[in-house]
């Protein structure tokens, strides 16, 4: 509706200003023009993972710390922060294994999202994480460069409409509240992961191998 995609504009306008306040230029943010209301949040030239790996290098680390920063002065205006993650296609001559392929995009995605949260304001419930493979590649697969620029994250954001979005959130609450907990409750203690899985103290992701062309 008109009020959403005015909202979605504002928004998209202040944290592109904010950008050009601070000189980041490693981050830039695009309206998706449709009814919903979204912003596609892409990261210029910032080298996130190597390859065969789902650890964020350091520089991966700052540009994140910079996006969490500046979401969080719009924590209000969002709806939902969509992380995106990728992988790139290990031999140019054929296919990753799709199964450690689906994986390794999925803990990118994870370990982007994860970081975020920890710093930044917005709240986890609003925060979803998804891996896309190799299908979505923004660079050649031919040389490492461009492998390089295809092992990456990408973000979408919903913005609110503030018509409805109370309503919505009361709606949720109460569906979350009495499908979790039988007395009504929402004192629900975190007790961390419940698996074991293979993670380190900073919860990012361990590789654990894979066939050749596991993928990138």
């Amino acid at each position: 509706n008109d009020v959403l995609r005015n909202s979605i504009s504002i928004l998209c306008s202040w944290l592109s200003t904010t950008c050009a306040v601070r000189k980041v230029t490693s981050i830039k943010f695009l309206p998706i023009v449709d009814d919903d209301g979204k912003i596609f949040v892409t990261f210029n030239q910032s080298i996130f993972f190597d390859g065969e790996q789902s650890t964020l290098k350091a520089e991966g680390k700052l540009v994140l710390e910079e996006f969490a920063d500046m979401i969080s002065t719009a924590k209000l205006s969002i709806k939902e922060i969509r992380v995106m993650g990728h992988t790139a296609q290990a031999d140019p001559g054929r296919p990753n294994n799709p199964q450690r392929d689906r994986q390794l995009s999925a803990e990118r995605a994870a370990n982007a999202l994860a970081y975020i949260q920890m710093n930044c304001d917005v709240h986890p419930a609003l925060m979803v994480s998804e891996g896309y493979g190799q299908w979505h590649p923004v660079a050649t697969n031919d040389t490492s460069e461009g492998r390089a620029k295809n092992r990456r994250v990408e973000i979408v954001i919903s913005g609110i409409d503030l018509e409805t979005e109370g309503e919505y959130i009361d709606w949720l609450q109460k569906y979350y509240t009495s499908e979790m907990t039988p007395d009504g409750s929402t004192d629900i203690t975190d007790t961390g992961s419940d698996d074991s899985g293979t993670t380190n103290e900073a919860g990012e992701g361990v590789p654990t191998g894979g066939e050749d062309t596991a993928g990138e």
